[in-house]
């Protein structure tokens, strides 16, 4: 239908041209014959040079119209009055069909424009379609969680006196605490690595109550280093990705570049969780636009989960 659009508006756009050309074509003849006619009626000579061309005109014209005008007592050959006056009614004509042919081209283009608005929306429903589906197949989702730990009353109290306390054996004993707390969640696959803890889990129907659980463990254990002057910071990132995917590769690369942000007891992630976790109906979380000053990967956008009110 576009195609037979943009050809109708090409064949009006010629004829248009072809109109133009013949009443410019018509305006020369008609000045070049009748200054041709009016001069040799008076006796002068100065446009003697259009007499071929009058000349051809006449032949033609006396195929269809032969009789001669009486001017008083002195007879003229008709010919070119005739033509001249029906080349005014035709440039005339031609004039006045411009108004309406304008007005078929400014049709056409907008039946073009509505065409191809239709089809820009019947594309983009695909594409959304296709979009949506591809999404949908990340239905897995993985968590890297890491601790790390700040001893606030050794560091404003260095005396001699103070016995240092063990961060690192604390530490450790921190991140066997959250993945004893974890274990807990039926359904997920861990993978512990010093002060980094992967989950994983295939379910995304349960990535709420995974969300929830996660944020509850940690505040329990972070409460609770915080009663023995602990300064316990975990960080939290998410990612959700496909059967097909190269863990390794690409999710927990994408895991590790969001853990670098450093946002204190908070999950963050980029957009392909956003867009999957979005098409659930009902969602315990929203996602925002993490606000700050940060990069990655020349400015992607990267986002964290806020719970509902």
């Amino acid at each position: 239908m576009l195609g037979l659009l943009k050809l109708f508006k090409k064949l009006v756009q010629l004829f248009m041209n072809f109109l133009f050309i013949v009443q410019i074509t018509l305006m020369i003849l008609i000045f070049f014959t009748a200054a041709y006619w009016l001069f040799n009626l008076l006796g002068s000579d100065m446009f003697s040079f259009a007499e071929p061309l009058a000349n051809g005109i006449i032949q033609f014209v006396k195929m269809f119209y032969t009789r001669e005008i009486v001017l008083g007592d002195i007879y003229v050959d008709g010919s070119l009055i005739l033509f001249d006056l029906i080349s005014l009614i035709v440039v005339f004509l031609i004039a006045k069909s411009k108004y309406y042919i304008n007005i078929i081209s400014d049709k056409i283009d907008n039946l073009i424009e509505s065409e191809k608005k239709s089809q820009e929306e019947i594309f983009n429903k695909q594409l959304q379609k296709e979009v949506d589906t591809k999404i949908k197949r990340m239905s897995n989702v993985a968590l890297l969680i890491e601790v790390d730990l700040i001893d606030p009353f050794a560091r404003k109290l260095k005396r001699s006196d103070i016995k240092e306390r063990d961060l690192e054996g604390t530490k450790d004993n921190a991140m066997k605490v959250l993945y004893l707390a974890l274990k807990g969640i039926n359904n997920c696959k861990f993978l512990k690595s010093g002060n980094r803890l992967v989950l994983m889990f295939d379910e995304f129907k349960n990535i709420d109550n995974v969300f929830f659980f996660v944020e509850q463990a940690v505040k329990r254990i972070v409460a609770k280093m915080n009663d023995e002057n602990w300064d316990l910071r975990v960080y939290i990132s998410a990612e959700a990705y496909e059967d097909s995917a190269n863990f390794r590769k690409d999710v927990l690369a994408s895991l590790e570049k969001l853990i670098v942000l450093k946002q204190k007891n908070q999950i963050v992630c980029f957009g392909n969780l956003k867009m999957r976790y979005e098409m659930k109906p009902e969602r315990l979380y929203d996602i925002e636009l993490l606000h700050g000053t940060y990069e990655i990967d020349g400015g992607t956008d990267v986002f964290v989960l806020v719970k509902k009110n």
